[in-house]
C-alpha cells in the first residue's frame, strides 16, 4: 500500500482496532411499574398519547417510580393518578429491561385487580383485551419483553401454528 508509512491504522500493529473506540456514556436507568389489570380474562391497556416518544403506541398502565418509591407503592400511585383505579392484590412477575438509544428501562410487571371493579377514568384510549389479542395492536419492544414472560405459552402458540391446541392442533 502507497500510504502504509504513514497509516495510523498499520503503525498501530492492530489495523482491525483502528480507530480506537470511545466508550459509550452510561445511559440513565428509569424503573418504571406497569399492571396487568385483570377484569373477566381480559386485562387494561392504555394508548399513549400521539406525537411523543412511542406516541399511539398501546401499553400496560403504569409509570415512572419517584425517590423513595418501591415498585409497588410506584404501580399504586401511578393507577391512582393516572386512570382513577385502585388496585389489590399486587401479584410481582420478575422485571425485564430494554434499552432506547439515550436511556434504558426496567419494567417491572405486576399483575393485580381493580378493589371495586371500577373503570378507568382517563382522557386516553383504553380496552381491555384477552392475551390472545396482544397482537393485533402495536405495543412497544420493552412491553412485548414483558408479555413474553407472562403469557410464554400464549405467545408460543401464536408464533407456532399447529401447537399448543391452536386451530390446526390437536
Amino acid at each position: 500500500c502507497p500510504l502504509l508509512s504513514w497509516c495510523g491504522a498499520a503503525l498501530s500493529g492492530d489495523p482491525e482496532r483502528f480507530p480506537p473506540r470511545r466508550p459509550r456514556p452510561a445511559r440513565p436507568l428509569l424503573e418504571v411499574s406497569v399492571g396487568i389489570l385483570w377484569r373477566g380474562g381480559r386485562f387494561l391497556v392504555t394508548r399513549r398519547a400521539p406525537g411523543g416518544f412511542l406516541g399511539g403506541l398501546w401499553e400496560l398502565p403504569g409509570g415512572k417510580w419517584r425517590e423513595g418509591e418501591t415498585a409497588s407503592e410506584a404501580l399504586r400511585r401511578e393507577l391512582r393518578e393516572e386512570l382513577a383505579l385502585e388496585v389489590i392484590h399486587l401479584r410481582p412477575h420478575p422485571s425485564v429491561r430494554h434499552g432506547y438509544s439515550h436511556f434504558e428501562v426496567r419494567l417491572h410487571p405486576f399483575e393485580c385487580e381493580t378493589a371495586d371493579g371500577a373503570d378507568p377514568h382517563t382522557p386516553l384510549a383504553h380496552q381491555w383485551i384477552l392475551p390472545e389479542e396482544i397482537g393485533t395492536l402495536a405495543f412497544p419492544a420493552g412491553t412485548h419483553k414483558v408479555f413474553a414472560k407472562i403469557f410464554p405459552i400464549r405467545r408460543r402458540a401464536a408464533e407456532s401454528p399447529g401447537r399448543y391446541g391452536t386451530r390446526d392442533g390437536p
